[in-house]
């Protein structure tokens, strides 16, 4: 794995999806990618209130949920003005142009749509992770790789 994408013991990533499968499977891969302090959240709103207590280097968010899903979850970090929000990518099954663009205008660093492949989950988060701006939500041009 690249140098600077090598996570310290501080660092956490926050997982949020409704399925716990889901959640899982994703939490299994960060950990062969070095990562190994996953947190876990069920919906948006359980997210929030995770990275109110601990902060997290990024964040992997599913679309569609019960309860707050993803695009409320980045409106409502859009509304509290949250400086240097980590990067988030969506993880999700909805992968219609509609979505991908509503999640990128409101900030999100990247898409990526299930079923995860593992090589691109990690080029994606090391893209995330070294490109400055992603930090800051500004959306570019990305493939649904």
């Amino acid at each position: 794995m690249d140098k600077t994408t090598t996570s310290t013991s501080e660092d956490h990533v926050l997982i949020i999806d409704d399925l716990l499968s889901a959640r899982l499977v994703l939490a299994d891969m960060l950990k062969e990618l070095g990562f190994t302090r996953c947190l876990q959240a069920r919906d948006g709103q359980e997210g929030l209130q995770v990275m109110q207590r601990m902060p997290v280097q990024l964040v992997l968010c599913d679309f569609m949920m019960e309860g707050m899903n993803g695009l409320d979850f980045l409106k409502a970090l859009q509304a509290e003005n949250v400086q240097n929000v980590a990067p988030i990518i969506f993880v999700s099954s909805a992968g219609d142009l509609q979505s991908v663009e509503s999640a990128l205008s409101w900030g999100a660093s990247d898409y990526l749509v299930k079923p995860v492949n593992f090589r691109k989950l990690r080029a994606k988060i090391e893209r995330a992770l070294n490109c400055p701006q992603n930090a800051q939500g500004a959306s570019r041009g990305l493939s649904l790789v």
